[in-house]
């Protein structure tokens, strides 16, 4: 994939997004001294998501690389407020993985990875360690209570 970057909203001349999820400060002159072209290096929140601070007047924000990516480079003409990693991967912050959501879908893919997590480790249990039946019978009565959500 060729890498696009585009203006981030409301930091224009300052920092651009790629497609690919990349952020860079732009060059420029700040109180009489400069500032080179650089690639920010992303900061990793608790659930694995990147987020990456800009600065604009003197005042710093914090933006989920995502999100940033989504607004920049996918239309949203439904206004749907999630932005879902089609992969699970939430450090993977290329465009093509990413879509608009809305909360109703976002906590169904939350579900689904849930299940997807707990089948996976019923199947391992199972066949490297059948003898931890109470553990087995506990993890598929909260998959069954995950099916009725």
């Amino acid at each position: 994939m060729e890498e696009v970057w585009k203006d981030i909203k409301g930091y224009e001349g300052l920092y651009q997004i790629s497609n690919t999820g990349k952020v860079k400060s732009l060059k420029r002159i700040m109180k009489s001294r400069k500032c080179e072209e650089i690639i920010k290096k992303p900061s990793k929140l608790p659930k694995g998501y990147l987020k990456v601070s800009l600065c604009k007047e003197g005042k710093i924000k914090y933006y989920s690389i995502h999100r940033l990516v989504a607004e920049a480079f996918i239309p949203n003409p439904n206004n749907l407020p999630c932005v879902n990693h089609k992969d699970c991967n939430p450090q993977n912050n290329e465009v093509s993985n990413l879509e608009w959501i809305s909360y109703k879908e976002n906590n169904s893919y939350k579900n689904h990875n849930l299940k997807r997590s707990i089948s996976s480790a019923i199947y391992y249990l199972k066949n490297d360690y059948p003898k931890e039946q109470e553990i087995i019978s506990q993890l598929e009565k909260i998959k069954e209570k995950i099916n009725c959500l």
